[in-house]
């Protein structure tokens, strides 16, 4: 099944004509947000398919209500891609619901090249998941306001903020005002194990301010929520991502060197003023129509 070009569209429509539609499995990794999505699809009647690493089964199965119908225990989460895996999961007439943990762990050209199991939504998406310079064109292309970008350290000159590519919640991100104060925090995040050596990195400026992270929907077969050219754009929550760095202030004037972390720890819900939802639909519009 590997392969170095991407999956024709026509083969994984080829695997889900042989579904039986009366017995579909929503499956995904037993990782990131995997819980909400397994509890949710209980809720709406639908069988449920974990893939799960070997330790951590026992604590899945602390949250009986979420814990999925069946469960395919491997050693790593790249083995989604092995074929028995996936011809557990196509035979379980699984759709598999992506999240960040599909890019960090088993990678979005793997699955592009060699996941036949049918997904849910475009598949394509996790390659602009992954890449954070795509991501800064689609948001150019939609006409949005984003931190300036350095293109490297050399350029720095004000206090700007260094994130890692993928799906790490934060982990190894930091603060530098300069080229030499970047190398300084770079060489300490490597040796403290929190990044890679040849990690890509990207580094904006930093700007103060709230962070909040809408959830939107948008589906192109029906037209809930706002309206748009074709199908509807909804908002289905709001968050605020919780890390050590929050805390800072309760060490003030004396800050632990621990607590200048962004990793994140939790999520906490945010109901956002009312006038401030035309906006925050208004992005959304501009990215799906872009």
């Amino acid at each position: 099944m590997l392969g170095w070009k991407m999956i024709d569209r026509s083969e994984i429509l080829s695997t889900l004509s042989k579904y039986d539609l009366n017995k579909i499995s929503i499956a995904t990794l037993c990782s990131h947000s995997s819980l909400q999505i397994f509890y949710g699809a209980k809720c709406e009647g639908f069988k449920t398919v974990g893939i799960c690493l070997s330790d951590r089964v026992k604590y899945y199965r602390a949250f009986p209500e979420a814990f999925p119908d069946e469960l395919i225990v491997v050693d790593s989460y790249k083995n989604i891609l092995d074929a028995s895996v996936q011809e557990k999961l196509i035979d379980l007439n699984s759709i598999i619901i992506a999240h960040g943990s599909f890019v960090e762990y088993v990678g979005s050209k793997n699955i592009l090249d060699s996941f036949y199991v049918p997904m849910y939504g475009n598949r394509l998406v996790l390659e602009w998941e992954g890449d954070r310079e795509k991501q800064f064109t689609w948001f150019r292309k939609a006409g949005l306001t984003f931190p300036k970008i350095f293109n490297s350290p050399d350029e720095i000159d004000t206090l700007a903020f260094v994130k890692v590519y993928g799906a790490r919640g934060g982990r190894g991100y930091f603060t530098v005002t300069s080229r030499d104060d970047f190398y300084q925090k770079f060489d300490e995040k490597v040796r403290a194990g929190l990044i890679g050596e040849n990690d890509r990195v990207v580094v904006q400026e930093f700007v103060a301010g709230v962070r909040y992270y809408p959830h939107y929907f948008y589906s192109q077969i029906y037209s809930r929520g706002l309206k748009l050219k074709i199908g509807g754009l909804e908002l289905l929550s709001i968050d605020k991502r919780i890390e050590p760095i929050d805390e800072v202030y309760r060490g003030l004037p004396h800050i632990l060197p621990d607590y200048l972390d962004y990793t994140v720890t939790g999520n906490q819900p945010v109901v956002v003023r009312e006038s401030l939802l035309p906006q925050i639909l208004d992005m959304g519009a501009k990215l799906v129509e872009s």
